[in-house]
Formats: C-alpha cells, structure tokens, sequence
C-alpha cells in the first residue's frame, strides 16, 4: 500500500506551523500572527516614512528661506516658534477643544447632507420621474462653491454652530447625491432581471442587488462629500462660527498677529483631515468593496509601482 511521505518541517512533527497552530488552538497561534502583525507595522511605518519625507523637506526649506533672507517671525515664523505654540496649545488643551467642536459641526453636517444625497441619490437612480426634478437641481448647485451661501445662512440664523452644520450638508450632499445616482444607474440590468426572475423585489432586490452593485460609486461619493463638507466647515468657522473651532482659531490668530498659531492651525487640518480619511474611510473600503473584489487596493497598487 502506498504511503504519502511525511513533510519536513520544523518541528519534527510531520506538519507546517500553520497546521499544528489548526490542531493546537491559540498557544501555536503566534507563530502566524506576529509575522502578519510585524508585516502591518512595517508596512504602517513605511507609509509614515514616505508621507514624512516630503515634510521634512518643506521644514528645511522654511527654516532655510526665514534665516537666509532674515525674515520676520511675523511673516515667517521658525520652527521653533510653531513647536512652542503648538506645545502650549496641547499642554494647555485649547486644541483639544477646537478639534473637538469642528469634527462635531463636520460630523453633524455631514451626516444629513450625506443621508439626504444617499436617499435621493438611490430614488432618483430608480425612478425617472424623481430624477428629471432632483438631477436638474444637483447639476445646478454642485458648481457653487458652498461659501456663496454663507452670508445667507447668516443672515438667516445668525452666527454659531447652526449655519455651520447647515453650511457643511449643503456641500456633502450633491456630490454623494451625484455619485449615488451614477452608481444606481450603473448596476447591471441583467442582474436586476435575475434577482427579478427569482422572486426578489422592492426590499430585497435593494439590498441584494442594488445597493452592493452601486456601492463603489456610493463610497466614492461619501469620500469626496466629505472632503468638500471638511473645506466647508473650516471656511464656515471663519465667519459665522464663534467660541471654538479650527477654523475661527486660523482666523482669531491672524486678528492678533500669532502667525505661528495660523500655522499650527493650517498643520493641524491637515492632521485631522487625513487621519480621518486613513482610520475611517480607508478602513471602510478595504471590508467592503476591495474585500468583495470590486475595486482594487489603491495602497497595494501605490506598493507595487515603488
């Protein structure tokens, strides 16, 4: 009778580590999860190398031009004038409380402008009717920059929070709206006909078949709504916020001449803005439509090219 010849590994055991990890539970577990753990550090740490090159670079170049041509902490202030500023926004807390209250009027705004562009997006994709009302209206508004509503919005609700978070759904919602009707409107109608022929309709023909074939260009809305409703927060808290925010501290700064907090400021936005965008968004993508095999890892792909 013929036997199958025992592997080689390098336990003696006559299996890999991955099989014996099967067999033994989680105490042969670690010898597949660190390398997968040290794999993600290294990676996480080459994203942080290559996006810190160029920062560094333009550090160099300030500190260079301000001492060089002997400019006035005013106009260009040293890096050590914004490290200390930013040191005592943080010690202090007050950055803390910017951040804070402009993610809360982000987030707020957000979140009805993007369900309304969701919603209607959807409804128009499916029913023309709809869309020869709501289409039309989208193509007119998604060239104004939101800052022309502003002085409305002000005048209307005055200043605080309110016009804010009005501001930011105004902008998030035409694109996720325009988005959401393309990616409706590209679902294949063969699948539609299938998913028919077996009986599904109304509900489950939506979440079955609709919603996951439009779902790329739904999350690609979401993402740049968001970025147009992150420009709109900050102009809105330059002038109709109050108290708090990024965008009233950029402004307050530049009233009483504390231009290395207008840059701390400036630093900050962009901070906050991509570790939204890489903890939430790239996050989102990756357990949905990279995982499904319906777009293809733009971080895997950027690796591949370097």
């Amino acid at each position: 009778m013929d036997r199958r010849p025992e592997r080689d590994s390098p336990n003696g055991s006559g299996m890999d580590l991955e099989e014996q990890g099967s067999l033994d539970g989680d105490g042969a577990g670690f010898g597949v999860a660190i390398p997968d753990q040290r794999s993600a550090l290294r990676q996480l740490g080459g994203q942080i190398y290559r996006a810190g090159r160029p920062l560094i670079a333009i550090f160099v170049i300030w500190e260079i031009i301000g001492r060089a041509f002997g400019m006035s902490p005013l106009l260009l202030p040293r890096l050590a004038d914004i490290a200390d500023a930013f040191a005592s926004g943080i010690t202090s807390g007050i950055l803390f409380q910017h951040i804070g209250l402009t993610l809360f009027r982000l987030f707020t705004g957000f979140a009805i402008g993007g369900t309304v562009g969701i919603v209607m997006g959807i409804i128009s994709g499916r029913v023309k009717a709809v869309a020869d009302w709501t289409v039309p209206l989208a193509a007119l508004f998604l060239p104004i920059p939101s800052l022309a509503f502003a002085p409305l919005l002000i005048l209307w609700f005055g200043l605080g929070n309110f016009p804010v978070i009005v501001l930011v759904a105004l902008a998030s919602s035409m694109p996720v709206f325009m988005n959401c009707y393309t990616g409706t409107l590209t679902v294949d109608p063969v699948q539609v006909n299938a998913a028919q022929s077996m009986g599904a309709s109304g509900r489950s023909l939506f979440w079955k078949v609709i919603l996951p074939g439009s779902l790329p260009h739904v999350l690609g809305g979401i993402r740049v709504g968001f970025a147009r409703g992150w420009r709109a927060v900050i102009a809105g808290e330059f002038i109709a916020a109050s108290g708090f925010g990024l965008g009233w501290f950029i402004f307050t700064s530049k009233n009483f001449l504390q231009t290395a907090n207008v840059l701390v400021g400036i630093i900050l936005i962009g901070v906050v803005g991509l570790l939204v965008e890489k903890i939430l968004w790239e996050r989102i993508e990756r357990k949905t439509v990279v995982k499904w095999g319906m777009v293809e890892n733009v971080d895997r792909r950027a690796r591949q090219r370097i």
